[in-house]
């Protein structure tokens, strides 16, 4: 009886699968697949072979940064280095505060020319591309917010800073606080905002004919009222503006009167709503009548920000330092009280407790997840992603500040932005989204749900084929998170069901199982849809991942005298590369060579063993049982494409083995073996090869049926 398997599209499935022939996907599966690819049309094929780059002493993480398809670097992070790989050659190398330890829960996000990295340990990192083969490194420079209440310490602590001396230059100054123990050691690094008042004030002058005369500016928030008074004056009057003390006198309004007994008076109100804006009027006497100008502003409250640098013993004082300028003059408007109204730390640097997750959502910077507020996430205000403020009132553009209510207490590793933001923990999935117009969000109009309580390891998740592919918490199982319009929302299932013993399997009785826990992953979309999963014990598993096809097909990846450490993609020529953090001895930098051109099969210069076993065969119809009877494969054809030669023998003895040659052609070809090695219930066959390039297309065994 002549068979045929004409798909692997499930590649290597679990042994707890080897007896169920009542499922479809038994069909098209593999007991065993080493060093090949399932492809998406079915059949399975070699993996190309891996070509080294570089090396380093130290472990390393890959991260790609892609500003287009055709431009993009790959970022290789040591134990405090960054190195820039653009078209397989280092370009630049910069310091960083990561230790190799930490590395592994570095997360990213990127717009444009810029990505943001971001490490609970860590203050935030901006990297920034400034041509093909030009970056700077630098800390990201906050602007504003976002702020917390202070500790119980700090409730009546009445803090002032000395906001004239100029002894340490302007931008150093000392915080002192009535209270000892205001201050901590870990504040060290932290902002903290100091607000004051600014009373209303007033001012006035008295105009000379034939000159321009200015009143003395002042600093508003609010309104800003200019009257005049004098009898039968004829003149001009204009208000102006500035932004900063040192910025330009812009005309805001000019009135002109020829006789102010018949024209009337100037009364002209402004209302300033930005910060660090200075008004002032003029005046210029045409006429032999003097003119009185009056310029009031109202009072409001200000704030600067400090970046705390030292703290002293007894915690009544800390060092600071100004974050605005390094050179602009500490002068107040006559009307500033300098009296300290109230203060506020920074969300992050306390403690060294730093956002760990970072995205791009809705023009928006998204930062997550500190260690001091693990469930918490911060949203900048649109378009501006150095602002995390808000305003007074609430304006849709504004900064967010949102907390997720959970049972417990697991905190944001990762967040993904796709239709929605979705933020993972080790205890479940959420989706943040806007309840705003065509689901914009705002601090008013912003709502998370959990979608499910699957939990992720934290490791950053992929957007892969439409999905997000996700570990699970005990990194041994893998997930897909899809949006499902009859629940609303999204919805997990596992691509790895079928095969979890690639993670996870006990091989010895009186001993636990085997773990291969995942430790890094990535997506190579082109040519055949992979995710590459590095594991614990320096192997690796592909799965063909197609969801538009439902293929899911795992195969299992070792390379000779190295261990696998981490994975990362970046757009190449005709394909996706993958490149690949592997421990040879150092720890090297290897890249995958493109698998169309099917010349690169070894890894590093050496031979690899590429192979695969079938499952046990099967007769529909014998006994209602899925191996009734012994049977004989006494011939085999195997056919392929684009293939020299392979090996073939019975599944458990491979000393009996015979060798299979096609001639190479772009199209089907057969070879066949005779086999007649006995009866068997478990009749299975092996294929292997370790030299030059094999697609397996199709096997078809000739079965004799025995008593």
């Amino acid at each position: 009886m002549r068979m045929i398997q004409p798909s692997f599209a499930s590649g290597e499935v679990t042994p707890l699968l080897h007896a169920r022939v009542d499922l479809a996907r038994y069909a098209t599966g593999l007991a065993w697949l080493k060093n090949m690819i399932v492809l998406p049309e079915g059949g399975v094929t070699r993996r190309p072979g891996l070509v080294k780059l570089g090396e380093y002493s130290y472990q390393q993480k890959l991260i790609p940064f892609v500003y287009n398809t055709t431009d993009s670097a790959m970022l290789e992070f040591g134990h405090g280095t960054m190195r820039v790989w653009v078209n397989g050659a280092v370009v630049a190398s910069y310091t960083t505060p990561y230790p190799i330890g930490h590395v592994a829960d570095l997360r990213v996000a990127q717009s444009g020319n810029v990505m943001i990295l971001a490490h609970r340990n860590y203050p935030l990192y901006m990297l920034t591309r400034n041509g093909l083969t030009d970056f700077t490194l630098s800390p990201f420079p906050f602007e504003g917010g976002p702020w917390v209440e202070g500790d119980t310490v700090m409730e009546d602590a009445v803090v002032t800073v000395d906001l004239y001396s100029t002894a340490t230059g302007y931008a150093n100054r000392t915080l002192t606080s009535t209270k000892a123990g205001t201050f901590t050691a870990g504040m060290v690094g932290s902002m903290v905002k100091l607000e004051y008042s600014v009373n209303g004030g007033g001012t006035s002058l008295t105009s000379t004919r034939g000159t321009w005369l200015g009143t003395e500016e002042l600093e508003v928030k609010g309104s800003f009222n200019v009257t005049t008074t004098g009898n039968g004056w004829a003149g001009k009057l204009r208000v102006e503006r500035k932004t900063g003390r040192d910025g330009q006198w812009l005309m805001l309004r000019e009135f002109t009167r020829t006789d102010a007994g018949t024209e009337g008076q100037v009364d002209f109100t402004v209302s300033e709503t930005e910060t660090d804006a200075f008004y002032r009027a003029r005046v210029y006497q045409e006429n032999d009548r003097q003119i009185t100008v009056n310029a009031t502003s109202e009072g409001f409250t200000k704030a600067f920000v400090f970046k705390i640098t030292s703290v002293s013993t007894d915690g009544r004082t800390a060092g600071a330092r100004w974050q605005r300028s390094d050179t602009e003059a500490w002068t107040l408007p006559a009307a500033a009280d300098a009296t300290i109204l109230g203060w506020w730390l920074n969300a992050w640097g306390r403690e060294g407790s730093y956002p760990g997750a970072v995205a791009f959502y809705q023009d928006r910077l998204v930062l997550a997840g500190s260690s001091r507020q693990p469930q918490t996430i911060w949203m900048s205000r649109v378009g501006d992603y150095k602002d995390f403020s808000v305003s007074d009132p609430l304006a849709d553009d504004d900064a967010i500040t949102l907390t997720l209510t959970a049972r417990t207490a697991d905190g944001i590793h990762s967040l993904v932005a796709a239709d929605d933001l979705l933020a993972f923990t080790n205890a479940g999935e959420w989706k943040i989204a806007g309840a705003g117009d065509a689901g914009a969000i705002s601090p008013k109009a912003v709502v998370a749900h959990q979608q499910g309580t699957i939990g992720s390891k934290s490791i950053q998740p992929i957007l892969a084929g439409g999905r997000v592919v996700f570990v699970q918490t005990h990194g041994t199982k893998v997930y897909a998170l899809s949006y499902d319009l009859s629940a609303d929302g999204y919805v997990g299932s596992e691509l790895s069901i079928l095969s979890g013993h690639l993670f996870e399997w006990k091989t010895a009785e009186g001993s636990a199982p085997a773990n291969r826990e995942i430790v890094d992953f990535a997506w190579q979309q082109v040519p055949d849809g992979l995710l590459w999963f590095a594991l614990s014990d320096g192997t690796a598993v592909t799965c063909t991942y197609n969801p538009e096809h439902e293929t899911v097909g795992w195969a299992r990846q070792e390379t000779p005298g190295g261990a696998f450490r981490g994975f990362a993609c970046l757009p190449g020529d005709r394909q996706t590369e993958l490149w690949a953090v592997v421990k040879r001895g150092s720890h090297n930098v290897e890249r995958l060579a493109r698998r169309t051109d099917e010349l690169t099969f070894s890894d590093v210069g050496t031979a690899y063993e590429s192979a695969l076993r079938t499952l046990r065969v099967t007769l529909d119809g014998q006994d209602g049982s899925a191996f009734p009877s012994k049977k004989l494969i006494a011939r085999l054809v195997v056919t392929a494409i684009r293939s020299r030669e392979a090996w073939m023998a019975p599944a458990d003895d491979w000393e009996r083995r015979r060798k299979l040659t096609w001639d190479y052609s772009a199209g089907v070809s057969d070879a066949e073996a005779q086999m007649d090695y006995g009866f068997a219930n478990d009749a299975a066959i092996q294929i292997r090869t370790s030299a030059g390039p094999l697609t397996i297309a199709a096997i078809s065994p000739v079965v004799t049926i025995g008593g």
